[in-house]
């Protein structure tokens, strides 16, 4: 009998629990019901360096949709459509956005990562992210990437995934390359920390402009990358050690099986 009257107790204080959750529950949503949006929050991840764009930057694109959403009725705000408005911001990776209980809209807002800077040859310029994407140049920051110039003429918002969609593009774009070759050279501890310019010729080769030595290590169009950095350390580990390296011009690995230098 004992056990019998706990357990009918038990289920009339859950029943009773459910019962005062939805109670409140319903308190909270119809005072939401005419709540007004006071305050419009942004956070935007800076954890790993990168200030391409700050809050001023989302707020106006926002509020170009009308209003500052200050003082509007929540119900009535479409965080899906403010979404969308924030992921139009070149820079953006990626965002949410939220309304809180006490009436706010907060928007959390994920950055493009930059991988390298190109700088094309009429001055203009734009950022190659992580995952292959153009990025625009910021008024607010630059990135210590590292740095692609000469004859460069490319940037018209067109990134690795979208050229491998149209193979006229893609083969007159160096930008698949140059994708390859900072990938592979950021994968490398010594390479990464040396690398700091890389030019391309008027053949649309690249070559590499290291931070120490006055050389240029040639590479062509780095198919072969892998393979030529190691015949480029053999060659430091030979060469350093007896007649250093700012005797020579140019380093020249574009050939299976040999290393060419000119003084």
């Amino acid at each position: 009998m004992k056990e019998k009257l706990l357990r009918i107790g038990k289920i009339v204080l859950l029943g009773t629990l459910v019962l005062g959750g939805l109670v409140i529950l319903g308190f909270v949503n119809a005072s939401r019901k005419h709540a007004r949006c006071w305050k419009f929050d942004v956070q935007i991840d800076h954890s790993d360096g990168t200030y391409f764009i700050d809050e001023a930057d989302v707020k106006k694109k926002v509020f170009s949709l009308g209003d500052s959403l200050i003082g509007s009725a929540i119900n009535d705000i479409d965080v899906e459509t403010i979404h969308q408005k924030v992921l139009e911001i070149p820079a953006v990776k990626s965002a949410d956005v939220y309304k809180t209980v006490d009436g706010r809209i907060s928007v959390s807002v994920f950055q493009c990562r930059p991988l390298a800077r190109f700088i094309n040859a009429d001055g203009s310029g734009f950022y190659l992210d992580t995952e292959g994407g153009i990025v625009p140049l910021s008024k607010h920051f630059t990135a210590h990437v590292p740095v692609f110039t000469g004859n460069i003429y490319e940037g018209k918002g067109k990134g690795i995934h979208e050229l491998a969609l149209n193979s006229e593009l893609s083969d007159k774009s160096i930008i698949d390359d140059a994708f390859r070759i900072i990938e592979y050279i950021n994968s490398d501890s010594f390479w990464k920390a040396q690398l700091d310019h890389i030019y391309v010729n008027a053949d649309y080769e690249f070559e590499i402009v290291p931070r120490v030595g006055n050389h240029r290590i040639l590479i062509g169009k780095g198919e072969q990358l892998e393979l030529q950095l190691k015949k480029m350390m053999a060659f430091y580990e030979k060469v350093l050690p007896t007649r250093g390296i700012d005797q020579y011009k140019s380093i020249d690995l574009r050939f299976k099986g040999q290393v060419v230098c000119r003084k």
